[in-house]
C-alpha cells in the first residue's frame, strides 16, 4: 500500500511504562547474602563497553536440583586481587574468579552446604565453568578443560582431564553428559565427541564429526540420543545412527533447542509468529504453543523422568530503555499445550550486563534461570539474585493458577482487569445517555466526516512529562484501555497533567480534509475534540492555562470564546492547537479555526445539520456504548487529495467508487474483541478489504485471530483480539489509517 507500512508502532505520543505481575512463592531466597555480585559479577560490569569482557559461558548462573529434597544455585564471582596497588587497579578478566554454589533444602530454603572452585586463571577471558546434576544425588562441575563428579555428600569422586576447554552438554536424565573437544586442522574445525557416563565418568562412545558447512555444533543429548539446528533445520542421530532431519522450519530458529524426554525435543520457531514447538525424534509434531510478542529465554528445562519441562519467555517493554517489561516462566506437560503453570517473575535491575546483548543486568532470565525437580512437581526459578520455589498442580487441577500467577488465566498471555473507578471513588458512575451523545454529535460541523469517541465514564490516564515534553502514560493495569484513548484525544494531551485524576463523561473528536504530511507523520486535517468531564473542571483549567503561559502564543477571542493558542511542529508540519473551556464541564481542542468557529457557535444554540446524521446505514453497526467507537462516513469532496479515501487512487490497492462508509467499536473492560465494519454498495469489493488490511506476517497480526463474515450484502464485519498493548499498537495504526489519520513512516 503506498501510502502505510504495516510495522509495529509505539505511537510517540504516550510512551508505557507497563507493570510486572508478581508471585507469591514457597520461599524465596537472596544470594546475594551468599556473595552474589551480577552477571557479570559487578567489577566488571562497571568497565567501559569497549573494555568489558564477552564470555557467555563464563557468566553462567542458575539452579538445578540435585535430588528431590536439595536444589543447587550457581555463580560466578570476582575476588579483588591483593597486592601492591591492587586497590587502584582496574578490574580484569585476569583477575581471580570462583564459581559458588549454593545447597538449598527444596521444601524451605535452608542452607544445606556453601562450595566453591576457583577458576583457572586466563588472561584473554574469565575461564568457562558449568554446574550440572547427575543421578542419585551427584553433580558435576566443569572448570575450564576438567569435569568433576560429586557424590551428594559433596566427596570428589572422579574427574576428567582435557587438552583444552570443552563445552560439556548434560542429558536432563543426568545420566550421561557430551564433552566438545575438537581441534583444528588443516583450516577446519573437527569437532571430536566424548559421550560420559555420568556415574564413573567412563566414555560410552567417542566420535569425530566431518566438517559441515555451515560448521554445527551438537546442541541437547538426552542419554545417547543427540541433536543440532542448523539455519533452518533440526538434526537428531545416535552413536550409531546416520542423522535425519526431523524439522525444517524456513522462518529459522530463534533459540536453543532442548531433550525434554526420551525421543521428544522442544525449542523455539519463529516463522510468522514465535512458538514453542514441541517434536517426536520420529519427525512428527507433538504440539505447538503461540508466545505472541513473548521471545523464549534460554533453553528450556526438563524433569529427570520426562514428563514435564519449563520454559522461560521474556517481552520487551515500549519504553524507551528497551528493557523486558515481562518475564514469564510455564510448566508444560509433554503431551499438552496447555500450562500447568503459568508466573509473571519480578525483573530484578541488578548491577552488570546480560550476557546476550546490551546492559539489561538480570532483567532476563537467562541461561539456567528455571529447574524442574526430578518428578517435576517443584519449579525452582532463578531471576538476579533471588531464588524462588513454586509448586507445580497436577494437570486438571482446579487450582492449576493458584496462587501462583495472580490474574493471569492458564493458556493465555493477558488478563483483563476490572473496571477502574472514578477519581471520587465511585465504582459505576452512569454512562452518557444516548440524547448526549447526539447532542454532541450536533455541535460538529456537518461536513464532518470522521467521528471518534471515547464513551465513559473512564479516568483521564494519569501522565509525566519528561525533560523533550513528551508525555510518559504511568502504568496502571490498564494498558490496552489507555492505549486507545490516545486517539481520540490527541489534541487534549497538553491538558494531561492539570486534569489527571478527573473522569471524562464522553469525549469525540470530528475531522474532515484528510490530507498527506509535508514529509514524515500524521496526516494533515481539520478537526477538534470535545470532551464532557464528569464534574467542574474549572479550577483545574484556569491552572493548566496559568501554567501553560509560557507555551501560548497568543490569546484570542473567538465566536465569543476566550481560546489559547499553541503552536507545535512534527517532521515537516506546523501544527495549530487552539484551546478553549465554553462551559465550566467541557473542554474543546481544535487544529483549525474555523473547525473549532462552527464548534462554539452550535455550543452556543447555533442550529444546523448534524454531522453524521442517524439516517446513515453506518449506525446500524456500530455500538455507541462501547468505551471506544467511531463512524466515518465518506465523502466525494476533496477525495482525490485524501490517500485514505475509497474514492482515490491511494486507497489500499484498488479504489471502491460505492463505498459508503467504515464504523468500529471496542469496549476492552467487557471483552477482548474490537471489530471494524466496511460498508460498499459494491459488495464484490468486500473480499479486497479484508485482503488489504492486517495481512502482513507476524505476531502483531496472526495473535488477533483475525475473523471476518459477512452481515449482509455489502457489508463486512472484521473481528480483532486486542488484549495485549503490542496488538493495541498495530491494530490503531491501521486503524487510525482507515479512519483518515493515517501515520507516514
Amino acid at each position: 500500500m503506498a501510502w502505510i507500512r504495516f510495522v509495529l508502532l509505539a505511537l510517540p505520543f504516550f510512551p508505557l511504562v507497563a507493570q510486572s505481575q508478581t508471585s507469591q512463592p514457597l520461599w524465596k531466597v537472596d544470594l546475594t547474602q551468599f556473595g552474589y555480585q551480577g552477571r557479570p559479577p559487578a567489577a566488571l560490569a562497571q568497565l567501559p563497553p569497549s573494555r568489558s569482557p564477552f564470555a557467555a559461558w563464563a557468566y553462567q548462573q542458575g539452579v538445578a536440583f540435585t535430588d528431590q529434597k536439595i536444589v543447587a544455585a550457581y555463580f560466578v564471582v570476582r575476588d579483588a586481587p591483593t597486592g601492591k596497588g591492587a586497590e587502584s587497579r582496574e578490574p580484569s578478566v585476569s583477575d581471580p574468579f570462583r564459581l559458588i554454589a549454593i545447597f538449598l533444602n527444596a521444601d524451605n530454603g535452608t542452607l544445606i552446604r556453601k562450595l566453591d572452585w576457583p577458576l583457572p586463571v586466563d588472561p584473554n577471558a574469565v575461564s568457562a565453568s558449568f554446574f550440572f546434576p547427575a543421578t542419585d544425588g551427584r553433580f558435576l562441575v566443569a572448570l575450564g578443560d576438567t569435569l568433576s563428579l560429586y557424590s551428594s555428600a559433596f566427596k570428589l569422586l572422579a574427574h576428567i582431564d582435557a587438552q583444552s576447554d570443552f563445552e560439556p552438554v548434560a542429558s536432563p536424565s543426568g545420566e550421561s553428559i557430551l564433552l566438545n573437544t575438537g581441534s583444528e586442522v588443516n583450516g577446519h574445525w573437527i569437532p571430536q565427541y566424548q559421550l560420559v557416563d555420568t556415574k564413573t565418568l567412563s566414555t560410552i562412545h567417542s566420535s569425530a564429526e566431518p566438517p559441515s558447512n555451515p560448521p554445527h555444533s551438537i546442541e541437547a543429548i538426552w542419554d545417547d540420543e543427540l541433536a543440532w539446528t542448523e539455519p533452518n533445520s533440526l538434526f537428531f542421530r545416535t552413536p550409531a545412527s546416520q542423522p535425519k532431519e526431523l524439522l525444517a522450519e524456513r522462518g529459522g530458529f530463534c533459540g536453543a533447542w532442548a531433550f525434554v524426554g526420551k525421543g521428544k525435543l522442544a525449542g523455539p520457531v519463529c516463522s510468522g509468529a514465535n512458538k514453542l514447538v514441541t517434536i517426536s525424534t520420529e519427525g512428527g509434531l507433538v504440539w505447538e504453543y503461540d508466545l505472541g510478542f513473548e521471545q523464549v529465554d534460554g533453553p528450556v528445562a526438563a524433569s529427570v523422568n520426562g514428563q514435564r519441562f519449563a520454559a522461560s519467555t521474556f517481552r520487551w517493554g515500549a519504553g524507551r530503555d528497551n528493557a523486558p517489561d515481562q518475564l514469564t516462566a510455564r510448566v508444560f506437560g509433554i503431551k499438552s499445550s496447555v500450562p500447568l503453570l503459568t508466573l509473571d517473575v519480578p525483573r530484578n535491575f541488578g548491577k552488570g550486563q546480560n550476557y546476550f546483548y546490551g546492559s539489561y543486568g538480570d532483567t532476563r532470565f537467562g541461561w539456567g534461570g528455571l529447574a524442574l525437580s526430578p518428578a517435576g512437581e517443584l519449579l525452582a526459578v532463578k531471576s538476579g539474585a533471588s531464588i524462588q520455589m513454586y509448586r507445580v498442580p497436577d494437570a486438571g487441577s482446579a487450582k492449576t493458577c493458584e496462587p501462583n500467577c495472580g490474574n493471569r488465566a492458564i493458556g493465555t498471555n493477558s488478563q483483563h482487569p476490572a473496571p477502574q473507578a472514578d477519581s471520587r471513588g465511585a465504582a459505576a458512575l452512569p454512562g452518557p445517555s444516548s440524547q448526549l451523545i447526539k447532542q454532541v454529535l450536533s455541535w460538529f460541523p456537518a461536513d464532518t466526516e470522521t467521528v471518534t469517541a471515547v464513551t465513559g465514564p473512564i479516568p483521564l490516564p494519569k501522565l509525566a512529562k519528561e525533560s523533550d515534553g513528551t508525555f510518559t502514560m504511568a502504568g496502571s493495569g490498564h494498558e490496552v484501555r489507555d492505549k486507545f484513548m490516545q486517539f481520540p484525544l490527541m489534541l487534549l494531551l497538553d491538558l494531561g497533567m492539570s486534569l489527571q485524576g478527573t473522569s471524562i463523561l464522553t469525549a469525540m473528536e470530528g475531522s474532515r480534509d484528510f490530507r498527506p504530511p509535508g514529509g514524515l507523520g500524521m496526516m494533515k486535517y481539520q478537526g477538534g475534540v470535545i470532551a464532557v468531564f464528569t464534574g467542574d473542571i474549572k479550577d483545574r483549567a484556569s491552572s493548566y492555562l496559568k501554567d501553560s503561559k509560557s507555551g501560548i502564543v497568543r490569546t484570542e477571542q473567538i465566536a465569543g470564546h476566550t481560546v489559547a493558542v499553541f503552536e507545535g511542529k512534527s517532521e515537516e508540519d506546523l501544527w495549530t492547537t487552539y484551546v478553549t473551556f465554553p462551559r465550566s464541564n467541557i473542554a474543546v481542542a481544535a487544529d483549525n479555526e474555523a473547525y473549532l468557529r462552527e464548534i462554539l457557535a452550535r455550543i452556543d444554540g447555533k442550529q444546523g445539520e448534524r454531522a453524521v446524521p442517524d439516517t446513515l446505514p453506518e449506525w446500524k453497526h456500530v455500538n455507541t456504548h462501547a468505551q471506544f467507537w467511531a463512524v466515518r462516513h465518506y465523502q466525494k469532496a476533496g477525495a482525490q487529495t485524501d490517500p485514505t479515501s475509497p474514492f482515490g487512487s491511494g486507497f489500499g490497492n484498488t479504489p471502491d467508487p460505492q463505498a459508503m462508509g467504515l464504523t468500529f467499536s471496542f469496549d476492552p473492560d467487557k471483552s477482548k474483541t474490537a471489530t471494524i465494519t466496511y460498508l460498499s454498495g459494491d459488495k464484490n469489493s468486500l473480499p479486497r478489504f479484508e485482503k488489504e488490511y492486517f495481512t502482513e506476517p507476524g505476531p502483531a497480526v496472526t495473535q488477533m485471530h483475525i475473523r471476518y463474515r459477512e452481515v449482509e450484502p455489502g457489508v463486512l464485519e472484521g473481528s480483532y483480539d486486542v488484549d495485549q498493548i503490542e496488538l493495541a499498537d498495530n491494530f490503531l495504526f491501521v486503524l487510525q489509517a482507515l479512519l483518515g489519520h493515517a501515520i507516514y513512516v
